[in-house]
This record gives C-alpha cells, sequence and structure tokens, in this order.
C-alpha cells in the first residue's frame, strides 16, 4: 500500500514538473500591450515619463486599443534571466556589460538592417543561430548621442544596449524604436 501512494505521489510530481517545464517555454505576450522593459540605470522613478515618451512617438503607429508599458528594474544578471524565460517583454534595454546574457538568438530577432548606422564594431552584439548556422546582430548600442538618451537627460553610468524579443507579437514596434533611436 505505501509503494502504491508512493508510486502514485511520484508520478503525480513527475507530471507537474514536467507540466511546469512545458509552459515555461510559453510566452506571455499581450496583443494589446507593448512592453518594453528596461534592466539599467536608468532611474526607475521616470517609468511613466518614458512610457508616455514612448507612446507619443509610436501613437501613429500603436494598434488601436494597445497601449504603451514600461518596466524598470535595476541592473541585475538575475533580473534579466526572469524577464527573458518570462517573456513578457517585447523589447528589452539593459546596461552595457548585461549583453552578452542576453545575446541569444533563441530570444532576440536579427537586426541585421541597424548594422551600417551603427558607428562601431558590432562583433560583441553578434553570435551565430545554430538553427540556419548564420551569424546575426541582435543587438544594437544606444550610445550617449542616440536621441532617446538626450531625451532622458540624464548623464548615465553605463550605454545601453536595445533588444527586439523574438517572440513579440509588436516586432514592427520595437523595430520602430531600434531605428528612431539610432538616428
Amino acid at each position: 500500500m505505501k509503494h502504491s501512494r508512493l508510486l502514485v505521489s511520484s508520478i503525480v510530481g513527475l507530471l507537474l514538473i514536467m507540466t511546469g517545464c512545458y509552459n515555461s517555454e510559453a510566452n506571455h505576450h499581450s496583443e494589446d500591450v507593448f512592453n518594453v522593459s528596461f534592466i539599467s540605470s536608468v532611474p526607475t522613478n521616470i517609468s511613466e515619463d518614458i512610457e508616455e515618451y514612448i507612446a507619443d512617438f509610436l501613437s501613429n503607429d500603436l494598434p488601436e486599443g494597445t497601449r504603451v508599458r514600461v518596466n524598470m528594474f535595476l541592473p541585475s544578471h538575475d533580473r534579466l534571466t526572469i524577464e527573458m524565460i518570462d517573456r513578457q517583454a517585447d523589447v528589452v534595454i539593459v546596461d552595457e556589460g548585461l549583453e552578452q546574457l542576453m545575446l541569444d538568438p533563441y530570444y532576440l530577432v536579427p537586426l541585421d538592417k541597424y548594422e551600417e548606422r551603427v558607428l562601431e564594431d558590432v562583433t560583441p552584439y553578434m553570435t551565430i543561430d545554430d538553427r540556419i548556422d548564420e551569424q546575426h546582430l541582435y543587438l544594437v548600442p544606444l550610445r550617449s548621442q542616440s536621441p532617446f538618451i538626450q531625451a532622458l537627460g540624464y548623464r548615465l553610468p553605463y550605454d545601453l544596449i536595445i533588444g527586439v524579443v523574438e517572440s513579440s507579437p509588436h516586432q514592427e514596434l520595437g523595430h520602430k524604436l531600434v531605428d528612431q533611436w539610432l538616428e
């Protein structure tokens, strides 16, 4: 009797673990929210200002009923890992130094079309997608002369790095941000 209870408990536990692992691969994007996550030294108390700035910039491009949400977190490897697993963000912006953790072709879309606009060596922001055995640019640096950094009005201790999330339903909006912020 004890063995059968143990066996049933083990099977139920294993099924719960497998279900949890399976669901962690799913994305949690919302069709009606364009999520921009900052895991950076950008002051967290200005999230509403940044939200308004992005919403104003994208006002002509936001689908009907879609709103902008900005999430601000202090720079942390743990926070970035959680953000990558959760897959709620459509665009992620991190402090330089966190980019190697985020440089993942399974998480980000290629940004090759911006390569010529980046005025520096892009090799640190590239990696090989082993699914197709091709190297792509997945992250773009936002330096102090970036229109976004200028609009912030803060001197940041680190430059920022931006990536567009592969599972996002709002990739086009993410590309518009990258395009504008690289001018």
